[in-house]
């Protein structure tokens, strides 16, 4: 099912459960003594104050959660297992995009950093044109697991750190679960760790307090003692919303992602997937529902406009997507498929081309990374642009304590 919770007034128009749960979780172990050993240290300040406790000033509130299509100062790229797997997507991201804002490539090591070298060399892409931040992650889903920016009342950023635990049930991602603490301390930026379960491509923004997520954040957390209205005010709470609705997933999108069937391009405007009901009857009713319960939002611009925009078709258990785009400062890379029918790619195209008129949209060949069930935007990740991304460039495991050793 799908509804909206409208935080303002506390009135909720469907309740997919009729029964309140128990109280949240505490924090796993784990998250809470990455947060408790502290940001990378910084020198202490002055003691004007002749020792007297000052009283403290109160916590500033989040204010939004960043839309993609706002400015970014930085774009990074999840390179770890892309080099290997799908080096000419590497290198597309790179040369759409190098121009207009600077790229950041995460990656394991100095073998990773040579084979995305010889990417770039190949597609004739100045290889200055990347920079290099050597984290050991355990994959190249950066969306996912990477960092989630709210600007608070006051101006100063945040970051939102999922619980990204038990994200695949085949592999132990716990370096990549710890990712957003590690930005956090880099940057000196606070950290907010989020109790709840979920994943960075299921939780889009239109950048003026309206969120979606699809109806997975919902499976996997009330099982852990979260009740639906819980979900609607922690994400009110910590990422500044006052509107949330919770999508079904159409048939055979494993990942339950918002972001592999839409997207919003500006506050008011939504692009939301379509299917032939003769093809798929059951995930073209999902996504009619879908575009119906968008246009019930209102923005600051009038009430939400939906667009329809063509969903290739699977390829064998392939999901395939045009929503998962990627937005770099007046770019837009759209993922296409070799197979797909040239008026279905050309039609998702111009949509694109219509509603973005000032944008260069960009075609990427994405067939190597689908196949792995991500996209474009699965594997990239904007840092907005209130938030300085230069410490991340060239940064490596003791790099800190070479800093602190200089000084």
């Amino acid at each position: 099912m799908c509804v909206v919770l409208a935080f303002a007034t506390g009135v909720m128009w469907q309740k997919l459960w009729g029964h309140e749960k128990a109280a949240a979780p505490p924090i796993g172990p784990n998250r809470r003594a990455a947060l408790d050993a502290g940001p990378v240290p910084r020198a202490a300040p002055s003691s004007r104050s002749g020792g007297r406790t000052r009283p403290r000033k109160p916590k500033p509130e989040p204010v939004r959660l960043a839309a993609d299509f706002n400015m970014i100062s930085a774009l990074l790229v999840g390179t770890h297992g892309m080099v290997q797997n799908s080096p000419d997507v590497f290198a597309q991201i790179v040369k759409a995009t190098h121009r207009r804002v600077p790229v950041v490539a995460v990656i394991a090591e100095r073998a990773e950093e040579l084979l995305a070298i010889e990417a770039l060399e190949e597609h004739g892409v100045p290889t200055n044109a990347v920079e290099f931040m050597y984290v050991d992650c355990d994959t190249e889903w950066i969306r996912d697991y990477g960092p989630v920016f709210v600007r608070r009342s006051d101006g100063s950023p945040v970051i939102v750190d999922l619980d990204y635990s038990g994200a695949d049930t085949e592999q132990d991602r716990e370096r990549d679960d710890s990712f957003p603490v590690l930005v956090g301390k880099i940057l000196g930026i606070d950290v907010d760790p989020f109790p709840l379960r979920l994943e960075g491509g299921n939780i889009l923004s239109n950048g003026d307090g309206v969120c979606v997520t699809s109806v997975k954040v919902i499976v996997h957390n009330e099982s852990r003692g979260y009740s639906l209205q819980a979900i609607g005010d922690l994400l009110s709470k910590h990422c500044g919303l006052n509107g949330w609705s919770y999508l079904a997933v159409p048939r055979g999108e494993d990942n339950g992602h918002v972001d592999m069937f839409m997207a919003f391009l500006a506050p008011n405007i939504a692009v939301v997937g379509k299917i032939d009901p003769e093809i798929d009857e059951e995930s073209a009713a999902k996504l009619d529902e879908t575009a119906e319960l968008l246009k019930q939002h209102e923005t600051v611009k009038g009430p939400m406009r939906v667009y329809r925009i063509p969903m290739p078709p699977p390829k064998g258990e392939t999901f395939r997507s045009y929503t998962n785009v990627v937005f770099a400062n007046g770019v837009l890379l759209v993922p296409i498929y070799e197979d797909v029918n040239q008026k279905t790619e050309d039609e998702a195209i111009s949509l694109y081309e219509e509603l973005l008129p000032e944008w260069e949209i960009v075609r990427i060949k994405s067939d190597a990374i689908a196949e792995k069930r991500g996209v474009l935007h699965c594997v990239t990740l904007g840092i907005p642009y209130y938030v300085r991304p230069d410490r991340l460039f060239g940064w490596y495991a003791g790099l800190a304590d070479e800093e602190l050793r200089d000084k």
